[in-house]
């Protein structure tokens, strides 16, 4: 009989509990929204889920700025019950950021989002988790097949980061624009690399300034980051980026990082195609790429970002792009 009596009470505590944070959930997803004068939502309801505080938000939009917006079918908000530090999002509909005259459409057949929130003054983030299978990215055209991405703090306004991406394609728009910002033609004219990339990872570090906080005053930049590695495998072509730069106040980054490619005849095949290099000049190129190859055929140059200048080794490369 005691047990029983203490299995009815223990029932009756994680019910009051359960429904507490349930409808205390779905009062404060409703507030945030009320609050906030550029969101708006349809129908904020509560869903039951034994083992989770949960809120289902139908036809959220979000006024990002003046011209853009922020549209969710529909989205689930839920807490675990034996973890209420920690949220998650999961996306139920397509997300789509709607500008003046574009709109850009994501859908996925899992498309999670989710995070918690330390206990502190300003509520620094946690942990970030993204995945989504079967990721579709309407205008710019792209799709992979599958995307993760995790941050996890580590230090002092540090997080590791792991982001990886599965035969997902570039945008062609945005290839030709960064050539075209640089004078040069098409991304790759004669086709010397297959449409999907097959695989694309990060492993390392990001070192913010300030943290991000759910009530922080000022939006966190981007002062280092940490790659250890990064690696890129798309067609014959197989790319490592290992080592550590800061981002300055003015947003120029410093530091070094070492460059090991495979695949460099198709690099530079692709380069004279495009205008980069004059194709008079091409079989030089491949004369001194050829002298520098290791015995695996590989290539490792240091890139280095000094005093606003870029280099690859001894080759000036030019100012070093503003990453913020």
């Amino acid at each position: 009989m005691r047990i029983k009596g203490w299995a009815i009470t223990g029932a009756m505590v994680f019910g009051l509990y359960w429904a507490a944070g349930s409808f205390g959930l779905q009062s404060l997803v409703q507030s945030a929204i009320q609050a906030d004068t550029s969101s708006k939502a349809q129908d904020v309801a509560l869903q039951l889920s034994p083992l989770r505080f949960s809120t289902r938000v139908d036809g959220y939009e979000n006024q990002i700025d003046d011209l853009t917006t922020f549209v969710a079918a529909s989205a689930e908000v839920s807490i675990p019950t034996y973890a209420p530090n920690r949220a998650r999002i999961e996306m139920l509909g397509p997300v789509q950021i709607v500008g003046p005259a574009w709109t850009i459409k994501v859908s996925a057949d899992d498309l999670s989002i989710g995070g918690s929130v330390q206990i502190t003054r300003n509520g620094d983030l946690g942990r970030f988790d993204l995945s989504g299978l079967n990721v579709v990215i309407v205008t710019p055209d792209t799709e992979a097949e599958t995307i993760e991405m995790h941050l996890s703090p580590s230090g002092a306004d540090v997080y590791d980061l792991d982001l990886s991406l599965t035969n997902f394609t570039l945008p062609t728009k945005l290839t030709d624009i960064i050539l075209a910002t640089n004078g040069f033609g098409s991304f790759d004219p004669t086709h010397q690399l297959p449409e999907t990339v097959s695989a694309f990872s990060i492993n390392g570090a990001v070192k913010f300034d300030p943290a991000p906080a759910l009530f922080g005053n000022t939006d966190p930049l981007i002062a280092g980051v940490d790659f250890a590695p990064l690696t890129l495998t798309w067609g014959e072509i197989d790319l490592t980026i290992d080592g550590l730069i800061d981002i300055l106040p003015d947003g120029t980054p410093s530091g070094q990082l070492d460059v090991t490619l495979k695949g460099w005849e198709t690099v530079l095949r692709m380069l004279a195609a495009n205008g980069a290099i004059k194709p008079a000049n091409l079989m030089g190129y491949q004369a001194m790429a050829s002298g520098l190859a290791s015995d695996d055929g590989s290539i490792t140059l240091p890139l280095i970002f000094a005093d606003g200048q870029m280099r690859l080794a001894a080759f000036t490369l030019g100012p070093a792009p503003k990453l913020r």
